[in-house]
């Protein structure tokens, strides 16, 4: 019997690092992508002065959504997380932003 044949992810756990490795920068290019992604879109709306409100859904540590804080200073931004973990880091970001608000919830309890 061949050590592939044992367990059809034998080589997953085997090799935890490179598993790790890979999510590591598979995580880091998701982020580069998020981060660039809200700054196009803060940038091409920048300028529009009608702008009140943004929701952002999940926010996780909030890395993205400190793109376009800057942008819209007298806006009220809501950002909210399914996940309590990230929610004391994001909050603890945005601590000297009056106008930002994080929150642990889910989408579904939003009031109307």
């Amino acid at each position: 019997m061949d050590i592939w044949d044992a367990h059809p992810y034998h080589w997953i756990h085997s090799r935890p690092y490179l598993f790790l490795h890979l999510y590591g920068v598979l995580h880091q290019v998701t982020c580069h992508k998020l981060r660039n992604t809200y700054r196009l879109i803060g940038e091409r709306n920048k300028n529009k002065r009608n702008i009140q409100q943004i929701l952002d859904i999940g926010t996780a540590t909030g890395g993205a959504l400190k793109t376009i804080v800057p942008l819209f200073p007298e806006t009220r931004i809501l950002g909210i997380d399914y996940n309590p973990l990230y929610v004391p880091a994001c909050q603890k970001l945005f601590k000297q932003h009056d106008n930002v608000e994080i929150r642990q919830m889910n989408y579904y309890d939003i009031e109307k």
